[in-house]
């Protein structure tokens, strides 16, 4: 799987050890810049996924707490757009 450029990857959070895995990427960021999620294997709709990620980041005291809008999925509305990956 391929990440968006830039992104730290921390995948699954709806189970207790990926949730304290998202809580040590958030660790020592700063509160004031944008948090963007998204979902690297289906919708943001259908991800089980977001919602506590954003729950977690709003609650830790980030103040732009962002979802990526990939309706359909990663592969359709990122990779086959050539938008940058690694």
């Amino acid at each position: 799987m391929q990440n968006i450029k830039t992104a730290q990857l921390v995948g699954a959070v709806n189970y207790e050890f990926g949730m304290m895995r998202l809580k040590d990427k958030l660790e020592g960021l700063d509160k004031n810049k944008d948090v963007v999620f998204y979902c690297g294997c289906c919708s943001y709709k259908t991800c089980p996924n977001i919602k506590p990620a954003f729950e977690a980041a709003t609650k830790a005291g980030f103040k732009k707490v962002l979802i990526l809008d990939l309706p359909v999925g990663i592969e359709e509305d990122w990779l086959k757009k050539g938008y940058p990956v690694e």
